[in-house]
C-alpha cells in the first residue's frame, strides 16, 4: 500500500479516504484516526506517509503472527485437556469431549461454537471440526417457554 499524491492536497484526503485508510488504521491501532490524527496524515508527505503505512503493515503483520500463536497455544492446551481426560479414564475422545462439556448447557449449534469461541480456537481448523464433533455428543436442552 503506498500514496501517490502531494500532502495537505484535496487528492491525498480523496486518496486516504479511497484506500480505506481509517478502516485500517482502526484494524491495526484499535481507533479510528480522526481530527488531528487524520490530519497528521494528510499533512505528511509522500515518503513520510509510505513510511507510516510500512510501519501499519509490520505492526499489523505482528499482530497476525502473534494471533496465530495464540491459537495454536490454545488448539494444543485443549488437546492437552482431551487427551488429559482419557488418561484418566474417559478412554476415547468422543467420552472425553462428554466429560468436558458435562458441565455446560446447549441449547443450539451456536452454544456449541461460543463453547469452543471461548476457548480461543473456533476460527481454526481444529476448532471447526472440533465443533462439528461436539454438534454429535453434547446434549441439547430445551428452551425454557415464560409466560
Amino acid at each position: 500500500m503506498t500514496i501517490t499524491t502531494s500532502a495537505s492536497s484535496p487528492e491525498r484526503n480523496e486518496e486516504m479516504l479511497d484506500m480505506c485508510f481509517s478502516d485500517y488504521h482502526k484494524e491495526v491501532y484499535g481507533f479510528r484516526p480522526r481530527n488531528a490524527t487524520w490530519d497528521y496524515y494528510v499533512c505528511l508527505s509522500q515518503a513520510e506517509f509510505n513510511e507510516e503505512l510500512a510501519q501499519m503493515e509490520a505492526q499489523n503483520e505482528a499482530q497476525f503472527l502473534e494471533a496465530r500463536a495464540d491459537e495454536a497455544e490454545d488448539v494444543a492446551d485443549f488437546k492437552e485437556q482431551v487427551e488429559d481426560a482419557i488418561r484418566i479414564g474417559a478412554g476415547d475422545e468422543t467420552t472425553a469431549l462428554r466429560w468436558i462439556t458435562s458441565e455446560e448447557e446447549f441449547y443450539s449449534g451456536q452454544c456449541v461454537e461460543h463453547f469452543v469461541w471461548q476457548r480461543g480456537i473456533l476460527f481454526t481448523t481444529y476448532g471447526r471440526n472440533l465443533v462439528e464433533k461436539l454438534l454429535n455428543v453434547v446434549t441439547f436442552k430445551e428452551f425454557q417457554k415464560y409466560g
